[in-house]
């Protein structure tokens, strides 16, 4: 049985991950250094720290997901995620992105929540700490994001923006 498959029509070719018992640094070496696609779209975790190389673009679906399991994540090469979770377990600064390697943070990707209930401050640093040094958007999803600690982040890399309202002490 495989657990990757490659979809050999497209340009690059895409390889989908979609099975959970096979780990993201697993398939990243068994791409090497060739220019793919990879699509999650299923949980998969890590098994040591990891910088995926700018030959890689990394998509995740709906469904997919990447558990820390303790370690850390860089992005080199291009990333997309639709507004939903995709990082579960990741604490701020353990999921960083390169140059280039996205157009703006969703904070969603690290489980804000924007219900008026639920604390969003460790999504929210998140997501400013996964610019890293370079310059970039963060962008809050619609709705009250409660914040219970105060954020603070360097406004020359981080920009935040979006239709949001954020209360807490």
């Amino acid at each position: 049985m495989s657990t990757v498959w490659t979809q050999i029509n497209s340009t690059p070719p895409v390889i989908t991950l979609h099975d959970s018992l096979i780990s993201l640094n697993a398939v990243a070496a068994l791409i090497g250094s060739q220019q793919r696609t990879l699509e999650i779209v299923a949980p998969t975790h890590l098994s040591a720290d990891l910088t995926i190389p700018d030959n890689i673009s990394v998509e995740i679906k709906f469904h997919g997901d990447i558990a820390a399991n303790g370690h850390k994540l860089h992005f080199g090469g291009p990333f997309s995620a639709g507004l939903y979770q995709v990082f579960s377990g990741f604490s701020a600064g353990d999921v960083t992105f390169g140059v280039n390697a996205v157009d703006k943070i969703e904070v969603v990707w690290f489980g804000a929540k924007a219900d008026n209930s639920t604390d969003d401050y460790a999504a929210i640093t998140s997501a400013i700490a996964a610019l890293g040094t370079t310059q970039g958007t963060v962008q809050l999803m619609q709705g009250k994001h409660v914040v219970n600690t105060k954020v603070t982040f360097n406004k020359n890399y981080a920009t935040l923006r979006g239709h949001y309202i954020v209360t807490g002490k």
